[in-house]
């Protein structure tokens, strides 16, 4: 899908093929799992979700800052919210390296940073090759690792399964908690593309196109 979307659809999918470097951008390296600044050229996902959401896995290792300062680089810590974590093997799964959270990318403590970067949220989202949004009103990416996907309703006849599909998946996404946020509906207008993960599959849309399973 953001392949297609990639190389046939027209500049509203495209964005700007010289694009200008955003000031202050920070990006997770998914690989090294640390916070890097951002620079002209790199591609990076964004992820919307619902902060309040958000907590650390409970399985994780004592409290720890937000961020850790180790020899002039920024590490997250190992104790991650669910949601982010798959976000990033989500990230590296559909072949990039750089994943953009406001929790860890966004210095929380520092007023003056978070003034500026979210005066910049409008290039970030719109920047971004692809937003991977979480529909789940649970902690994590519906079918990761954090928050298994529910099963879907299967019906055997003779020696053929059959499986029941969601007609409207979409529904999914208006009756959510992410729906009502009106930050979240501000990253859903500015990014060009976007992934959903909801409780019954995943959906991909963009200026053209939408698709499902």
């Amino acid at each position: 899908w953001i392949r297609l979307c990639i190389q046939y659809h027209d500049k509203e999918c495209i964005g700007d093929r010289n694009p200008q470097e955003i000031k202050g951008l920070k990006l997770i390296d998914c690989g090294t799992r640390k916070v890097i600044r951002g620079g002209v050229g790199m591609k990076w996902v964004a992820l919307s979700y619902v902060w309040s959401l958000a907590t650390p896995r409970a399985r994780s290792s004592p409290k720890r800052a937000p961020c850790e300062l180790q020899q002039g680089e920024v590490h997250l810590p190992e104790c991650l919210p669910g949601v982010i974590s798959d976000a990033m093997e989500a990230t590296v799964a559909l072949g990039y390296q750089y994943l953009w959270a406001d929790q860890f990318c966004i210095d929380q403590s520092d007023k003056d940073e978070v003034a500026d970067q979210v005066g910049k949220m409008d290039k970030i989202y719109r920047g971004a090759v692809l937003t991977i949004v979480s529909v789940s009103s649970r902690n994590g990416l519906p079918g990761g690792a954090a928050l298994p996907r529910k099963p879907s309703q299967c019906v055997t006849v003779g020696k053929t399964n059959f499986f029941v599909a969601k007609m409207d998946p979409v529904s999914d996404i208006e009756k959510s908690t992410w729906q009502t946020r009106g930050w979240c509906y501000q990253e859903e207008m500015l990014s060009r593309r976007r992934l959903y993960f909801t409780e019954e599959g995943v959906l991909f849309k963009c200026h053209n196109t939408t698709c499902y399973e």
